[in-house]
């Protein structure tokens, strides 16, 4: 093992409740999660399996410590180490008014190990709608009533109520003799 950890490939998204990290790091060991400061920072530390240069079996240190933008509470938070990620649930901490954050650490420094997980962000105007509730039908409602009378508009049309019984589509016609 190397003295000089890296720092970990981070992505983070958050709702008005949390925030959500994700530690883009395949089957993780001795996995140290932290939330020093009464929730102030992060301290992660963790070991990835790797072939060392004799062509051994090694491993590769990964560590980070940070402050939050704002303070998460240590109790409502929680973490996971899955094969292929470790994954951060942290509650926010204090009032509405600092529900989202403009960005996850303290400093304004650009790191650019910390990236937006675009595919779990929700925006302060998406929060309270469910993209995916509807799978994209826009409120629609089977059950009420516009549907029962459009329903009631299409009895006795044709192709409406089921196939006519003298369609003369039953049989195919015959082939055509070539002259």
């Amino acid at each position: 093992m190397s003295s000089a950890a890296s720092f970990p490939p981070l992505k983070w998204a958050q709702n008005t409740e949390y925030v959500l990290l994700t530690v883009d790091l395949q089957d993780t060991q001795s996995v140290s999660v932290r939330l020093p400061n009464k929730g102030a920072a992060l301290a992660l530390s963790c070991e990835v399996p790797t072939s060392g240069a004799d062509g051994g079996p090694g491993t590769r240190a990964y560590a980070c410590e940070f402050d939050f933008y704002s303070r998460v509470s240590t109790d409502g938070s929680s973490f996971v180490a899955r094969p292929r990620q470790i994954e951060l649930k942290l509650k926010k901490e204090g009032d509405d008014d600092a529900a989202y954050w403009p960005r996850l650490t303290l400093s304004t420094a650009k790191n650019p190990n910390i990236t937006i997980d675009w595919a779990r962000w929700k925006d302060e105007d998406d929060e309270g709608d469910d993209a995916n509730s509807d799978f994209g039908l826009g409120g629609l409602d089977f059950g009420d009533e516009a549907m029962a009378e459009m329903g009631q508009h299409l009895v006795g049309k044709d192709g409406a109520d089921g196939a006519d019984e003298t369609d003369e589509d039953d049989d195919m016609p015959p082939l055509e003799e070539d002259l």
